[in-house]
């Protein structure tokens, strides 16, 4: 079966998200890709991991820089104190499969009295099925290095983290491979001292970016730089046992190509929570304007039943794609967010049924004031899930996505399946897990997609609009552990390794992306070892 998608609905290698982000890979080596939330592509968005602040310009999907980055995708900073006894524990992570793919993480975690230190490193070859992500050199396509430092006591915590991240990688083109070549530095530092009821938050990040594309979709092929410096002070009080916060951002971003374009804004905000109500607001303000943003969010639970309705509006800065590309003047450059929610959870005993209504719209114009989509996104989502047994859970989706826009992903509907069983051999000394993923993506369309140079909505032209076949995908995951030592076997693409192996005429190859080479299979191996030393 040969056919063009935009999605894949399930997430790879484990990696633990919210049920409204989807991780979409363009390879099986999640070299590259994208985030889908809420029913949209994830771009120009600031992102945080690990401590460390990204700025989402040319940096969309965590999980090139690795599982830690991946799996703590917007995770808050935890302000709670290390333990007080000496403790040293260190874990490696090797993974290697077909097309030169050899994934390998190291990481150390040293605590003392109050202290931490954390060191980790992570680097990933792949040259893909096609020879696309070669570029003439034994270099890893990806490294990601990260020093992390915590003190903790009873007023105090305060730490440093600093992350390196470089991709050196060939991408796919016309006729012959261009150059990715991505450069990351990102610093954060923190300090919270406590005072009584209240506490006081300093935050510093720098985040500093060297990108290089040699490619037909890139506007430059010169390196581009971009800046970005976020100051934050914030403090947060208790009255009469409500939590408040205020607190003041201030921000800043250069990027230059062959000029310079700078913009700087600061931010108000405050936020308290009273009951099952969160209410956030704030005040922007760049040169001479002003603008204002706010969210309400329900969250009620009585007996089986949890409710959460939301509603924020959000100003957001423009992409450097457009000022640089685009005869835009100050007054553009912001644009503002609309998000509603609605979501009905149900749980009794082993069953949970879930209910997901969204909608977002965004003013932006995408460097032209004439587009004919509307910037609306629609997304329904539908799950349960059981467990059966004690070694035996199910789950079960129908997911919904509105396409008639810019950059959905390009799937209206998808039905997935995940079994996941749990056994023990040998007298309780090894543990297996088995996991079986089925994914059915169908009403898809070639269009509202993302450029994966530039990172930006490709406007494709309606003349060339069209529908394209439903998809199935099948994943199988098993895993042995024996004591802290854990393998793993993974089989990506299933029904194509079947027919490869039967050597058949038939081929099951898709096409995740416009601009990617067809898929295949994959079959991957790791080892996990985590000890104490």
């Amino acid at each position: 079966m040969k056919g063009l998608i935009s999605c894949v609905a399930f997430i790879f290698y484990s990696i633990c998200l919210p049920n409204n982000i989807k991780s979409v890979p363009f390879d099986w080596g999640n070299q590259f890709g994208y985030l889908n939330i809420d029913g949209m592509v994830m771009w120009g968005e600031d992102w945080e991991s690990k401590n460390l602040f990204f700025d989402g310009s040319w940096a969309i999907f965590p999980m090139m820089y690795g599982n830690e980055i991946a799996e703590n995708f917007q995770k808050k900073r935890e302000s709670s104190a290390v333990l007080d006894s000496p403790d040293v524990v260190s874990k490696i992570d090797y993974q290697q499969g077909d097309y030169g793919y050899d994934k390998f993480s190291i990481g150390i975690d040293y605590t003392a009295k109050n202290r931490l230190i954390q060191l980790l490193g992570f680097k990933r070859s792949f040259v893909g099925n096609y020879n696309q992500y070669y570029a003439n050199t034994l270099q890893p396509q990806h490294q990601s290095y990260i020093l992390c430092t915590k003190f903790s006591d009873t007023y105090r915590n305060t730490g440093l983290s600093l992350g390196h991240f470089n991709t050196y990688s060939g991408f796919p083109d016309t006729l012959t491979n261009g150059l990715f070549d991505n450069r990351i530095t990102s610093l954060n530092y923190f300090l919270e001292k406590i005072v009584g009821s209240a506490s006081i938050n300093f935050q510093v990040d720098q985040f500093l970016q060297r990108y290089k594309a040699i490619h037909s979709l890139s506007i430059y092929e010169k390196p581009r730089y971009l800046g970005r410096s976020r100051y934050i002070l914030e403090l947060s009080y208790l009255i009469n046992q409500i939590p408040f916060i205020v607190g003041f951002e201030k921000n800043s971003r250069f990027s230059y190509f062959d000029n310079n374009k700078d913009v700087g804004w600061n931010d108000l905000y405050s936020s308290f929570k009273w009951n099952n109500v969160k209410i956030h607001s704030s005040a922007i303000q760049y040169r001479n304007q002003n603008f204002f943003n706010y969210s309400i969010i329900l969250n009620k639970g009585f007996d089986f039943v949890n409710i959460v309705v939301e509603n924020t509006t959000r100003i957001l800065p423009i992409h450097p794609f457009y000022l640089h590309n685009y005869d835009i003047n100050q007054y553009n450059h912001f644009y503002k967010k609309y998000f509603k929610l609605c979501l009905v959870e149900w749980s009794v005993k082993n069953n949970r049924i879930s209910f997901a209504l969204s909608m977002t719209e965004d003013n932006q114009s995408l460097g032209s004031e004439n587009l004919k989509m509307p910037n609306k996104y629609k997304n329904l989502n539908l799950s349960y899930s059981r467990k059966f047994t004690s070694s035996f859970n199910g789950y079960i989706s129908y997911n919904r996505i509105d396409t008639g826009n810019y950059y959905s992903g390009g799937v209206g509907s998808e039905v997935a399946l995940k079994l996941l069983s749990k056994f023990s051999l040998f007298n309780n000394f090894m543990a297996v897990e088995l996991e079986s993923d089925f994914s059915h993506l169908f009403n898809r369309v070639n269009y509202s997609m993302i450029n994966p140079i530039e990172m930006v909505p490709m406007v494709i032209n309606e003349s060339d609009h069209r529908n394209l076949p439903p998809i199935s995908l099948i994943d199988i995951t098993m895993r042995t552990k024996v004591s802290t030592v854990m393998f793993e076997f993974q089989w990506i693409n299933v029904s194509e390794i079947i027919l490869a192996t039967l050597q058949s005429e038939k081929n099951n190859f898709i096409l995740i992306h416009p601009t990617m080479p067809y898929l295949g299979r994959q079959i991957n191996f790791s080892i996990n070892w985590e000890f104490k030393d």
